[in-house]
């Protein structure tokens, strides 16, 4: 019994297998928009620790990217998350000032289109990595604005539903994180975290 569910197994890995290298290799490009949940932002300076929660904030960005018929692909992908931050306190003392934190990234990213046969959906995972402009902006009661480029990473999966014509509908989730930013600010270092939780839904073209 153990050789044919075996058997059975291994057949039907081979035949998800080949369903989900079904796509022809070629070009697309992407397009995708969503919400971001940022992380609550802590700020260390030579002033006490400043804290403050993020509100829910906004993403968009493309893609070109390059698939294969094994599932891999690769793709150079530009984004840009924004968000604004609520009342930023020191301990317990709330700070008059209004906050927002924005980045815009330029990643290399690598996903795998799963094997496994789900008709029309294709799901898939991945990552990348690339760098990223981050501001913290104090946009009242006067403009500040500390910047910084930093490493950047991302992790993600998602599923696609294929529309025909070479066109795919597409929903995922992404966990986009970066090296701490750090600006100089009162003759000392003023640094704050960069990460986001990203839900996504775009478009996918492909050209071949």
């Amino acid at each position: 019994m153990k050789y044919i569910v075996a058997s059975i197994l291994a057949a039907t890995a081979l035949a998800t297998a080949g369903a989900a290298t079904a796509q022809d290799e070629g070009f697309y490009l992407s397009g995708f928009g969503g919400v971001s949940f940022f992380d609550d932002v802590s700020l260390e300076s030579p002033i006490p620790t400043m804290t403050g929660a993020t509100d829910t904030g906004f993403g968009f960005g493309g893609a070109m990217g390059y698939g294969l018929d094994n599932g891999l692909r690769f793709e150079g992908e530009v984004a840009y998350r924004q968000a604004d931050i609520g009342e930023m306190t020191i301990g317990m003392v709330p700070i008059p000032a209004d906050f927002s934190t924005d980045s815009l990234s330029v990643m290399a990213n690598v996903w795998y289109d799963l094997p496994v046969d789900l008709g029309r959906f294709q799901p898939y995972v991945g990552g990348g990595i690339g760098l990223a402009d981050t501001e913290l902006s104090q946009n009242s009661p006067s403009v500040v604005t500390f910047a910084d480029r930093v490493f950047a990473y991302q992790l993600g999966a998602g599923t696609s539903v294929d529309l025909g014509d070479g066109l795919e509908a597409f929903v995922q989730y992404r966990y986009f994180g970066a090296d701490d930013p750090s600006a100089g600010f009162l003759g000392g270092d003023f640094d704050w975290n960069l990460a986001s939780h990203n839900v996504e839904g775009g478009l996918r073209l492909w050209l071949n």
